[in-house]
């Protein structure tokens, strides 16, 4: 069955959070950046206190508790407004892709304003699934977003993941975090 898909920007944004929270790289750059800004903090508590300049001590003191308390929900909104910068300067010219999508026996068929695409089932490496979307990864870099539309998408989906036995992630309650 064809379905008829738009891709939005959110979409692309929802897949660039989704893969920042969950590849274990990025997560672990957050925490090096969370871990720097106390370490900052603290260093400058140190100077200012060995070198008897009792302000400067307060505002540091300050400054670290605010990192401890807030770092890591200001690093989660720094972190989103990078990807959102990225997608919208790498989507200038629309802000929706349209795309027909339709799952056969052995491909699945692509269509949109670039041509046609058939992808092999068999070179799908692993599926990520959202609450709104399933990620599909053809090798070590291309990603699928499929929006999650139709109650029809969603049990082609599970029978082509069931009938090849594609690795699949499911996190169905996945929030940026």
């Amino acid at each position: 069955m064809k379905h008829m898909l738009t891709i939005t920007k959110e979409d692309h944004i929802a897949f660039q959070l989704y893969e920042a929270s969950t590849n274990p790289l990025k997560k672990k750059a957050r925490k090096r950046s969370y871990y720097s800004l106390i370490i900052i903090g603290v260093c400058l508590m140190i100077i200012s206190y060995l070198g008897q300049h009792t302000f400067l001590f307060y505002y540091a003191l300050f400054c670290s508790l605010l990192s401890i308390f807030f770092g890591e929900l200001y690093l989660r909104w720094r972190h989103k407004r990078h990807y959102v910068k990225h997608v919208e300067n790498n989507f200038k010219d629309s802000d929706t892709e349209h795309a027909t999508f339709e799952i056969d026996r052995e491909v699945i068929n692509i269509e949109d304003r670039t041509g046609e695409s058939k992808l092999k089932i068999q070179e799908i490496r692993k599926i990520d699934e959202t609450g709104n979307h399933y990620f599909i990864r053809i090798g070590p870099g291309p990603v699928l977003i499929i929006p999650k539309v139709s109650p029809e998408l969603n049990t082609e989906m599970k029978d082509m993941i069931s009938a090849y036995k594609i690795d699949t992630t499911s996190h169905l309650d996945w929030k940026w975090k």
